[in-house]
């Protein structure tokens, strides 16, 4: 059959080449997370760059939003003001219609006839009396 020690000499070289094989397995393994840890390394303030980017991005698009949002409102205020104006507008001309029918009546009266005088405003002047009086209430 077969040699003891050949069955001896195959199962050491088996365990041998698996525990060479372990070990470069662990050195390759510990290389890789030593060039992982590099690369890591340099890219760390390009990472860092790129965090407060976005950070100042969602600054500048909060700030977007709350002026977009003041816009909407001063839009809205815009045209209530813009209604209102058109409305004054229709009241001015119907006051400008009503002036002109006054004049046109005011011219056809007759030369003879004088408009009534309004009375200048009347102004009040009020002051102040000073009293000196004690009350006997306190004892003085």
């Amino acid at each position: 059959m077969t040699d003891r020690g050949g069955l001896v000499r195959l199962a050491a070289l088996v365990g041998t080449s698996s525990a060479l094989y372990a070990v470069a397995l662990g050195s390759v393994a510990t290389l890789q997370a030593q060039a992982d840890a590099v690369i890591a390394a340099r890219r760390e303030p390009t990472v860092r760059a790129i965090e407060d980017i976005a950070t100042g991005n969602d600054r500048l698009e909060s700030t977007l939003r709350g002026h977009v949002d003041r816009y909407g409102v001063l839009l809205e205020s815009y045209d209530r003001l813009t209604a209102d104006l058109d409305a004054l507008n229709g009241l001015v001309g119907v006051l400008g219609e009503a002036v002109a029918e006054v004049n046109g009546r005011a011219a056809a009266l007759p030369a003879g006839v004088s408009m009534p005088r309004l009375a200048p405003p009347a102004t009040v002047h009020v002051t102040r009396t000073v009293v000196h009086a004690s009350t006997g209430a306190s004892g003085g």
